[in-house]
């Protein structure tokens, strides 16, 4: 499988490409070449940053447009964090800015809260323990549809979004990168679907 990490000045790719290594069969590349990648089998979006500066990086490389035509003609796609953020439809981060509106609903501040920094046990839709993950983020998506798979229970019983699916759209709000064994499960078993 040929994998390509979005280099659009915002991340930790470096964590992603060491896990990644870790599988066989896998050959991991950062890019942000336009025929890079269009030939890969899955693009990652990583996730560390401000949602108006990934935006405006994805718009400075002209890789919006292009990001929403081949998404849309079925390149698979997983978003991390704020990766996932930029799949949806738009942030109020630092003022509203659109995103590539694949998932619906907007990223929005926690409320009350700067951020939320460390380990969650997350559950699927049936409610069963999907795994515990490391997250690190004050947004979050607030919608909910069937794309939804997994979510954790925050503060005053504030339900974020863990894990989305839309045909070839993938996204996570935890770092699986930073997760230690379950990060690595859940790509294991992740991979397998593309």
């Amino acid at each position: 499988m040929n994998i390509k990490i979005l280099n659009y000045g915002i991340g930790n790719l470096g964590s992603i490409v060491k896990l990644l290594n870790s599988f066989d069969n896998i050959n991991v590349e950062i890019a942000d070449d336009k025929n890079d990648l269009k030939s890969s089998d899955l693009l990652i979006l990583p996730g560390v940053g401000t949602f108006p500066s990934a935006i405006k990086n994805l718009q400075k490389k002209k890789l919006f447009t292009f990001l929403k035509k081949n998404i849309k003609d079925g390149l698979p796609v997983l978003g991390i964090c704020l990766g996932m953020h930029i799949l949806s439809k738009g942030s109020d981060e630092l003022g509203y800015n659109e995103g590539l509106s694949f998932f619906s609903g907007n990223v929005i501040k926690i409320p009350n809260f700067n951020c939320n920094v460390g380990w969650n046990d997350v559950l699927d839709n049936k409610h069963r323990k999907f795994g515990n993950f490391y997250f690190q983020h004050s947004f979050f998506l607030k919608k909910k549809s069937k794309d939804e798979i997994a979510k954790f229970t925050y503060v005053d019983n504030l339900k974020i979004i863990s894990y989305l699916n839309k045909k070839n759209i993938f996204g996570v709000q935890f770092h699986p990168e930073k997760s230690q064994i379950d990060g690595y499960m859940f790509f294991e078993n992740f991979l397998k679907q593309i």
